[in-house]
C-alpha cells in the first residue's frame, strides 16, 4: 500500500515534468521554423534587389551613365533641364532617361529599407560586403542625384 501512495503522489509530478518538456519542445520549434521563415525572406529579399541590380535593363543603363564620365555629363545636362522649369519640355529620349533615373532611386529607397532590416551577423556580414563595400562606394559615390535621397 505504501509504493501505491507513493506512486500516486509521484505521478502528477511527472506528469506536469512530461507537459512542461511538450511544451518546451513545441515553443523551440515553433521558434526555429519561425526563424527559418525570417532568413528565407530575408535571403529573397536580398536576391530580388542583387537580381535587379544587375539585371534590369533600365538600371543597367543607368550604372553605365554613372560610370562613365562622358554620359554622365549629357546626364547632367537632362537633369539640370529639367529642374530649370515646371513644365516638362524634354525629348522622349530624355523622358526615358528620367524614367531610368526614377526605377533606379525607387530601388536605392528599397535597399536602404532593406539595410534596416534585422539580420544575423552573417547576413550581415554579406550586406555589407555587397552593399556598403561595393554598391555605396564604387558605383553610388558620383551619381550627384544620390545626395537627394535620404541614404545613411
Amino acid at each position: 500500500m505504501k509504493t501505491l501512495d507513493a506512486l500516486s503522489k509521484i505521478g502528477p509530478f511527472l506528469s506536469g515534468i512530461s507537459l512542461l518538456a511538450a511544451a518546451g519542445a513545441a515553443w523551440i520549434t515553433v521558434f526555429k521554423i519561425n526563424r527559418r521563415a525570417l532568413y528565407v525572406a530575408w535571403l529573397d529579399g536580398f536576391r530580388t534587389l542583387y537580381e535587379e541590380f544587375w539585371q534590369n535593363e533600365k538600371i543597367v543603363r543607368v550604372r553605365n551613365w554613372i560610370s562613365s564620365d562622358i554620359e554622365y555629363a549629357e546626364l547632367e545636362k537632362v537633369l539640370s533641364e529639367r529642374l530649370k522649369d515646371k513644365q516638362n519640355s524634354l525629348s522622349p529620349e530624355d523622358n526615358e532617361k528620367l524614367e531610368c533615373i526614377d526605377q533606379f532611386c525607387a530601388l536605392l529607397v528599397r535597399i536602404e529599407f532593406f539595410d534596416g532590416t534585422i539580420m544575423t551577423k552573417k547576413q550581415r556580414d554579406l550586406w555589407h560586403i555587397v552593399y556598403e563595400n561595393f554598391w555605396q562606394l564604387y558605383t553610388l559615390q558620383p551619381f550627384s542625384i544620390r545626395s537627394m535621397l535620404p541614404l545613411s
